[in-house]
C-alpha cells in the first residue's frame, strides 16, 4: 500500500468530513494488526473495529470497509513502471502488511500481470519490518537477501530489510524510483 496501490483508507476518512478526526479516534488500532496477521477473520475484525460509538450512526465498521473497498487504485506513474518492467526480465513479488483484502486489490487491479507472486502478512502471520517476513519472501521466491530489492514506502520497513542484508529503497513516487532502479542499473 501507497507503493503500487495507493492506501485508501486517510482517503476514506476523509470523505466523513468533520468528523474524521472523532471516528478515527473510535477505531481500534490492534484490531487492524490482528486482522493484517490473519488472527482474525473479517466479521471479528469489524465487530471489534469501533471501540467506542462512532460520532454518527451511519459510521459503521461495514460502511467503513466498503469505503475502502472501493478506494484502490494505482499510486500515479507506477502501472506504467511495471509495465516497463515485466519485459526486462525483473521478478517482481509483494511482501505487504495487509489482510486478506489483498486478494481483492489482486483481483480488482489485476495485479498478476505483474507479480510472480505475493507474500501478504495475513497468510504468514508477520509483519514488515519482522524479520520473518522478509525470510519467507525469500525462501518463496526462491532467492537470497541480498539478490532481493525492498522497494516500501515506509523507512521502518526499508532498514528492517537492509538489517538482513536485502538492499531497499524507500518509495518516494514512481519518478524517484525509476531513477533508482536507472542508478541500480536495471533501466538504462
Amino acid at each position: 500500500m501507497d507503493t503500487v496501490v495507493v492506501d485508501p483508507f486517510l482517503p476514506t476518512l476523509a470523505r466523513f468530513g468533520d468528523d474524521a478526526g472523532l471516528l478515527r479516534q473510535s477505531l481500534d488500532a490492534s484490531a487492524w494488526i490482528d486482522f493484517a496477521l490473519g488472527l482474525i477473520d473479517e466479521p471479528v475484525f469489524l465487530a471489534r473495529l469501533l471501540r467506542r460509538p462512532a460520532p454518527r450512526a451511519e459510521f459503521t465498521a461495514e460502511a467503513l470497509r466498503d469505503s475502502i473497498l472501493g478506494g484502490y487504485g494505482f499510486v500515479e506513474g507506477m502501472e506504467t513502471l511495471l509495465e516497463e518492467l515485466r519485459p526486462l526480465g525483473v521478478r517482481l513479488w509483494v511482501l505487504s502488511n495487509y489482510p486478506s483484502w489483498a486478494e481483492r486489490v489482486t483481483k480488482q487491479l489485476e495485479l498478476d500481470r505483474f507479480f510472480e507472486g505475493y507474500v501478504f502478512s495475513y497468510r504468514i502471520a508477520a509483519r514488515k519490518p519482522d524479520a520473518a517476513a522478509y525470510r519467507e519472501l525469500c525462501r518463496l521466491a526462491g532467492a537470497t537477501a541480498d539478490r532481493c530489492l525492498l522497494v516500501d514506502d515506509r523507512l521502518a520497513n526499508v532498514d528492517g530489510a537492509r538489517r538482513l542484508g536485502m538492499p531497499g529503497v524507500h518509495f518516494e513516487g514512481a519518478g524517484a524510483l525509476r531513477r533508482e532502479l536507472a542508478a541500480l542499473g536495471i533501466f538504462r
